[in-house]
């Protein structure tokens, strides 16, 4: 049997591929399509699997929680936040008190592990019964940074450490003394990483606020404590203290707080490229007189704390702790990007039995956002 020729040799430098001379010399086979997948598709795939947005303070979460995962470095995000509540008998019988705020917060990832976040507040509260009265405070700066890191595939932890700068009342620069610092943790589960991913998001937050908040009355009580006529000893006397509204406008605390909330948010696809994130969150805050406040007791009134009676202490009115469920859409339309958050927070607790320690907390809050979120890409695309 005569013997197969030799492949010819290959040029220096290069390999010769066998499989393709013999392809050559067989017969001409129709060859399988080839399937492409766009640059736009890869980054929609990176987008479904990375995409993270503002809370309300600054750090990447919901609402208000804070995610243990943060994005991915390079990420930019910039969102205006505005709330709304209005209602008549609240505070006072025959009442009207409206309160409105604005929160323009920044945040960048600048490591993987690293965030970092800045926000700026106005509040306004106006009360028009029974008297005429507004108060405005503007400027109110907030910065912090959150760290975090991977636990498995599914299980993010992180930590959050935020100061909030304080304006003096009637502006001229900051109440430093009246510096609040808020320090966290959470743990997020996101079932989106699973092989066969399911969208949803839990969130679990617990930390500590030490409110300092209420230095900035400080002077305001005692100037009017100064100008009693007849005046009970400084820890009995309550006619010089702030009242309800002055603390609902100004936001004004006497008491820490541990702050506890869980949340989950699923993030549903309802179109090409337009995306539905229900949100649900609830968060508590329990009072702790780190401050040593001593409440003056009212003795003779049945109606402590009420609407219709003088402010309480929260050491006999357990009713008046902060409880509100916080609930939204997050809007993700095709523009890449931009996102809207539409929602309501509602106050469960604190919100009919007023304490001179704590500000008000009122039956309900509309919560309405725009944001811009920048994502850095990947240095190639995803495959």
């Amino acid at each position: 049997m005569a013997a197969t020729p030799a492949a010819p040799a290959a040029p220096s430098g290069q390999t010769t591929n066998t499989a393709v001379v013999s392809a050559q010399s067989a017969p001409a086979t129709q060859s399988a399509p080839t399937l492409t997948v766009s640059e736009d598709d890869r980054h929609l795939a990176w987008d479904l699997a990375n995409r993270r947005y503002a809370s309300w303070n600054g750090p990447t979460g919901g609402i208000f929680l804070f995610d243990g995962r943060g994005a991915e470095p390079g990420a930019v995000r910039v969102q205006l936040g505005l709330d709304a509540f209005s209602a008549s008998d609240y505070l006072t019988p025959n009442d009207k008190v409206e309160l409105s705020g604005q929160s323009l917060a920044l945040n960048a990832t600048v490591v993987r592990e690293l965030e970092l976040y800045a926000a700026l507040g106005n509040r306004s509260g106006n009360q028009s019964k029974p008297a005429t009265r507004t108060i405005d405070t503007i400027g109110d700066i907030s910065l912090g940074g959150r760290l975090g890191t991977r636990l498995g595939k599914l299980f993010d932890l992180g930590a959050d450490l935020r100061a909030t700068f304080t304006n003096k009342i009637g502006g001229g620069g900051f109440e430093w003394g009246a510096t609040t610092v808020a320090l966290r943790a959470a743990l997020s589960v996101d079932l989106e990483q699973l092989e066969r991913p399911v969208p949803l998001l839990l969130r679990f937050n617990a930390g500590y606020v030490l409110d300092n908040s209420a230095v900035v009355i400080k002077d305001t009580e005692k100037q009017r404590y100064n100008a009693l006529t007849n005046p009970k000893d400084k820890p009995d006397e309550t006619e010089h203290l702030v009242n309800r509204f002055e603390r609902l406008a100004m936001n004004v605390n006497r008491l820490d707080r541990i702050a506890l909330g869980m949340g989950v948010e699923l993030p549903l696809q309802v179109a090409e490229r337009f995306y539905l994130h229900p949100i649900l969150e609830w968060q508590v805050g329990v009072p702790v007189n780190r401050q040593g406040y001593d409440c003056a007791y009212e003795v003779n009134a049945s109606n402590i704390g009420a609407v219709k009676g003088p402010d309480g202490c929260y050491e006999r009115n357990s009713g008046s702790l902060p409880m509100n469920l916080s609930f939204g859409v997050r809007v993700v339309p095709p523009a890449r990007g931009l996102s809207a958050l539409l929602g309501a927070d509602i106050g469960l607790t604190g919100t009919s039995k007023f304490v001179r320690e704590l500000a008000p907390n009122v039956p309900w809050r509309v919560l309405v956002a725009f944001s811009y979120d920048y994502d850095a890409r990947p240095t190639a695309p995803v495959q």
